[in-house]
């Protein structure tokens, strides 16, 4: 589900279907996922081509890819940092933040001098909250976190400059990569209620989370001189792990300044990468998260590995072990198959997965890749497991005709009570539906690979029409018949 993902593959696989001749605009691609069509654009010159209608048709993709990975960018179709906040509140992904205090009120404080100074200069965001904050990190050498370096305005994130950066002490000049927190500056007539200035910090914090796959949560606040607002943004536990933010109650000055220098004190977020063996793995991107784990592409000796982050050791080990025993029991018996995953390494919540390939298209999925997937469903089927999610979403494509059938985390002894997991509909068999415990049963891997071929060479069927179109294959499911499934699909794909 996460191998070497392009995200812009999105909604575009229903744009290859349609005839580039009766493309008249995609600009509905964005947004409400229509099209608008119309009747072949007349030529311009009688010598028009049918290249000359490719050209345009691909120009019009490149387009429709170059906003769509924007739109993927920067999740969100915000305008404003309060429509942003808005946003993620309408998808449930804010929460109260019921801090504690950081420590007595006796105790003695972490805050340097210089941060304690701020208390007197309130005013004015641009001549008094601002210039005072900008003077001390500028001209002072003092760290308001220990270890942590700061600067003002050292360095972007996103589309604006967080007033107060903290960033790895080794860096000299920050970027997204280093950042460790951000703050924020307002005057004396902010009262902390804004959703505007919430919204910053939420992107702000958004844009270090993407920027590090290592780091679990990172902090920021919003200050001037006299309340502070913290924000905490972190990684959720489960698919599809979006970032989630908790926002404190408004805090006076030196509560909440205390309090943040003790959580950046005590955990700042950051993960270092993981070794293993006494190898270390190094995190490169994200790539499309599975239904159990968070995924990022790495380098491992020198070559390209998929690297899988659970939310328990537990659920690493199991999917492990499930690799394991699917490559143990295909051994020597898997001719003229798919290729299975293999793993690199494990150590405590992190996996490390090969090979890694490419999603496939309409017109790149092939006979020869439908074959090998089918003939390794015949074999898994008699070794007595059942994969239970059998989709494009885990296929990839290896090149040379090789085909990668991937994410073997749900699979289950065949003829067997067990707990549902595995396929979502529509793709899962439709005696499934609202099962909390089956039976795994071949028909049922079956019945994904066609209804997931089915809308990968016609996105735009409704379920009606592919039931129509492909019946005869999904009648060869119900007989777990491999060469009837085969033969019924065939005349249906582009290769």
């Amino acid at each position: 589900t996460y191998l070497n993902w392009d995200p812009s593959l999105i909604n575009l696989s229903a744009a290859m279907s349609i005839s580039p001749a009766a493309v008249r605009s995609f600009g509905g691609l964005v947004g409400d996922s229509s099209y608008t069509l119309g009747p072949p654009l007349p030529p311009q010159n009688a010598t028009l081509t049918t290249n000359a209608n490719t050209a345009r048709f691909e120009a019009a993709l490149n387009d429709v890819t170059k906003r769509l990975n924007e739109v993927l960018t920067r999740d969100t179709f915000a305008v404003s940092y309060s429509n942003y906040y808005e946003e993620k509140e309408k998808q449930s992904r804010i929460a109260f933040w019921h801090t504690q205090p950081a420590r007595d009120s006796g105790s003695k404080t972490l805050l340097g001098k210089r941060v304690l100074d701020a208390q007197a200069e309130t005013g004015p965001e641009s001549k008094k909250v601002k210039p005072f904050w900008k003077k001390f990190m500028q001209e002072d050498s003092e760290q308001i976190v220990p270890g942590i370096s700061n600067d003002y305005e050292a360095a972007s994130l996103g589309p604006k400059t967080p007033d107060i950066c903290f960033f790895q002490s080794h860096v000299a000049t920050p970027s997204a990569e280093s950042f460790v927190a951000a703050g924020d500056c307002k005057g004396d007539k902010w009262t902390g209620k804004s959703t505007s200035e919430k919204g910053q910090i939420m992107l702000y914090l958004r844009k270090i989370l993407d920027a590090q796959p290592n780091r679990q949560h990172a902090y920021g606040f919003v200050t001037n001189n006299k309340i502070v607002v913290l924000v905490k943004a972190s990684r959720a536990s489960c698919s599809p792990f979006e970032v989630i933010w908790e926002i404190s109650d408004v805090l006076t000055y030196v509560s909440g300044m205390t309090l943040f220098v003790d959580l950046m004190t005590a955990d700042n977020g950051y993960r270092p990468n993981p070794t293993f063996n006494g190898d270390t793995v190094s995190v490169q991107r994200p790539l499309r998260p599975g239904g159990s784990c968070r995924a990022y592409l790495g380098r491992f000796k020198g070559e390209d590995v998929v690297v899988k982050v659970y939310s328990s050791n537990e659920l690493a080990q199991a999917n492990h072990a499930r690799i394991a025993e699917i490559n143990s029991a295909m051994e020597n018996k898997n001719q003229d198959g798919a290729t299975l995953p293999i793993t690199r390494g494990l150590s405590e919540q992190w996996l490390l997965v090969q090979p890694i390939g490419q999603p496939f298209t309409p017109t790149s999925f092939s006979h020869a890749h439908l074959k090998c997937v089918l003939n390794t469903l015949k074999q898994t089927h008699t070794a007595g497991y059942v994969h239970r999610d059998v989709r494009m979403a885990n296929m990839f494509d290896l090149g040379g005709g090789r085909i990668l059938l991937n994410d073997w985390g749900s699979m289950a002894a065949k003829d067997n009570l067990t707990p549902y997991e595995g396929c979502p509909p529509p793709f899962s068999h439709p005696l499934l539906d609202r099962m909390v415990q089956h039976i795994p049963l071949a028909k049922h891997d079956l019945y994904s690979l066609v209804y997931s071929s089915a809308k990968l060479v016609a996105p735009g069927f409704s379920a009606d029409a592919i039931q129509s179109v492909f019946g005869d294959a999904f009648r060869t499911v119900e007989l777990v018949d491999y060469d009837g499934v085969y033969a019924s699909l065939k005349p249906l794909l582009f290769l």
